[in-house]
């Protein structure tokens, strides 16, 4: 009789845990009531501020483009720019063998996006620091360990680009 008080307990105690987090506005970012802070009707601009930006802002157009955004053509005036601000690469030892040499590295990519409305400098909305990160092991020789650095970095703009994106159509 007891083991079926304590079930019932625990059941309205799940369904209390799931309407509270339902109440609270919780969603998957990327998975929202499309709140995007993207104007579809507008036309967009993505830009980089360094060379560094260069690979992600073109990835992000390209994405945007295939949501059915409308991109702003060279020379011509955009209502909206989407500026990738700030990206740094880090790579930094995370793991030594017994004599003190790296075995593992950890890559960071961050970067924020900025959206603000052509000819003005008041942000639209800012992204503060999007960041991934991936692991690459010192194992077969320098050509091995710059072969890892590439395709983890192709990876990590890959998954920036995704986080990014997700947050501008969220709103978040």
């Amino acid at each position: 009789m007891h083991n079926h008080r304590f079930f019932g307990y625990q059941r309205m105690y799940a369904w209390f845990c799931l309407l509270l987090i339902s109440g609270c506005g919780y969603h998957l970012v990327g998975q929202g009531s499309g709140n995007s802070v993207i104007p579809r009707d507008t036309p967009l601009s993505v830009q980089a501020d360094s060379a560094a930006a260069q690979p992600l802002a073109r990835s992000l157009a390209e994405r945007l483009a295939q949501r059915g955004y409308q991109l702003a053509v060279a020379d011509s005036k955009s209502g909206v720019v989407l500026r990738i601000t700030q990206v740094i690469a880090q790579l930094r030892p995370v793991a030594y063998d017994a004599s003190g040499l790296a075995v593992q590295y950890r890559l960071t990519l961050t970067g924020d996006v900025i959206l603000h409305h052509e000819g003005s400098s008041e942000p639209l909305w800012v992204s503060h620091g999007i960041s991934e990160q991936g692991d690459i092991f010192a194992s077969g020789g320098p050509t091995e360990v710059d072969a890892q650095r590439s395709r983890v970095m192709e990876q990590l703009r890959q998954q920036w680009v995704q986080k990014a994106l997700a947050q501008l159509l969220s709103g978040f």
